[in-house]
C-alpha cells in the first residue's frame, strides 16, 4: 500500500511537471516527461542512498593497549565462507610500529548485545598497512550497524 501511494505522488509530479499548460513552457511533453523523471529518480535514489549508507555503518574501536602499541583501523567490510553467510570480518590494520600479538574481536549490534567473538593472530611491521580477515563462526551473520571492540587477547 505505501509503494502504491509514493508511485501515485511520484506520477503525478510527473504529469504536472510536464504540462505545458502548468509550466508555461512550449517543450515537446514526452521530452519533459523524460528529463523530469529522470530527475526525481536521480533525486530519489540519491536520498535513498543517502539513507541506506547511513543505517549501514560499523564502527571498529580499538583498545587502549593497541593504540598505544601503533595500530590503527580503516574501512572495514564483509565477506562469506562457503558454509556461511557474512560471517567473515575484513579490517584495514594501519601499523605504526611493528606489532605481533593475538586479537579478541567482539561483536556487538546495534542495541549493544554481543552476538559474536574470534580471537586471531595479527602481525605488520613498521608503516605497513593491510587487510586482514577474521573468520567468526558460521552462525555469526555479521550485521551493518554493528559495533566492533578490538583489543589484545590474553590466552
Amino acid at each position: 500500500m505505501r509503494k502504491n501511494k509514493l508511485a501515485t505522488i511520484l506520477v503525478t509530479c510527473i504529469s504536472l511537471q510536464s504540462c505545458d499548460v502548468f509550466n508555461g513552457q512550449s517543450q515537446n511533453p514526452i521530452e519533459k516527461t523524460t528529463a523530469t523523471a529522470k530527475s526525481l529518480g536521480n533525486q530519489l535514489v540519491s536520498t535513498v542512498s543517502s539513507k541506506v549508507s547511513s543505517s549501514m555503518k560499523c564502527e571498529v574501536i580499538l583498545g587502549k593497549n593497541l593504540q598505544k602499541a601503533g595500530l590503527h583501523s580503516g574501512k572495514v567490510t564483509f565477506s562469506s565462507t562457503k558454509e556461511a553467510t557474512d560471517n567473515i570480518l575484513n579490517v584495514y590494520l594501519i601499523f605504526d610500529k611493528k606489532f605481533e600479538g593475538k586479537l579478541l574481536i567482539k561483536a556487538y549490534d546495534d542495541n549493544g548485545l554481543e552476538y559474536g567473538r574470534i580471537s586471531s593472530p595479527v602481525s605488520g611491521n613498521q608503516n605497513k598497512a593491510g587487510y586482514y580477515e577474521f573468520v567468526f563462526d558460521k552462525k555469526v551473520n555479521l550485521e551493518y550497524n554493528s559495533k566492533f571492540i578490538v583489543d589484545k587477547a590474553y590466552d
